[in-house]
């Protein structure tokens, strides 16, 4: 009889949805509701699927695909990298990003993406949208993984305002002097702090922890939806 009335408050659940455990709780036991929603959603979650994310995220697959993501914002920053070492304004001397860039280019080999990125075109973006629609809206992936993939199609969105800027408005190449190095500073500038925000966001998607950066860590956390 116990497991029949177990059975039906199950189901009842499910048609509830996420918010069964706080509707169907007493004031008192609708406080600490985490561990009850971590208990209810591996009762939910297929026995097959919670052995394979288990296995996925003991090898670090999960993990490190959570950082995946970070790879368009990454590509965008090389662009400005590339850009900037071909509007050095100064007779000597070598440009700050040139050793990055020739880090990444040559000796991780990131070339490759980078050239298909360039030739991709449109293209590319139908890879990304596959990406968002296993990733992001997958809602059978884990939280750090939705969120962080959100979160780098949202710093790469911000990435398109000063990249249209830059090379659709102004043109660095058919600008002055003074233009051209005020647009090469800003390069520089966007390029060195991308580089340092997404380590410092990999950084976090490996320890499976959610980011509080302004504004972008809320939309990206509304985006992949709740845990």
């Amino acid at each position: 009889m116990k497991e029949w009335e177990q059975q039906q408050e199950m189901k009842e659940m499910q048609q509830m949805g996420e918010d069964a455990l706080f509707l169907m709780s007493t004031p008192v036991d609708a406080t600490p509701l985490e561990k009850k929603k971590e208990r209810m959603r591996k009762r939910l979650s297929p026995l097959p699927m919670r052995i394979l994310g288990g296995i996925l995220d003991k090898m670090w697959l999960l993990r490190v695909g959570a950082c995946v993501g970070y790879l368009l914002p990454f590509l965008n920053a090389l662009d400005f990298g590339e850009i900037s070492i071909s509007l050095y304004p100064y007779a000597v001397g070598v440009p700050p990003t040139e050793p990055l860039v020739n880090f990444f280019q040559n000796t991780l080999k990131m070339r490759y993406l980078y050239g298909a990125y360039l030739k991709s075109g449109y293209y590319f973006l139908i890879v990304w949208f596959i990406f968002i629609q296993t990733a992001v809206r997958n809602k059978a992936a884990p939280f750090y993984v939705r969120f962080h993939s959100s979160q780098a199609i949202l710093i790469s969105m911000l990435l398109g305002v000063p990249q249209q800027v830059f090379f659709a408005v102004l043109n660095p190449w058919e600008s002055g002097l003074v233009v051209q190095t005020i647009m090469y500073h800003s390069m520089v500038s966007i390029c060195l702090f991308i580089f340092a925000l997404l380590l410092w966001c990999c950084c976090n998607a490996l320890l499976k922890r959610q980011m509080t950066m302004p504004l972008v860590s809320e939309a990206a956390v509304m985006w992949a939806g709740k845990e």
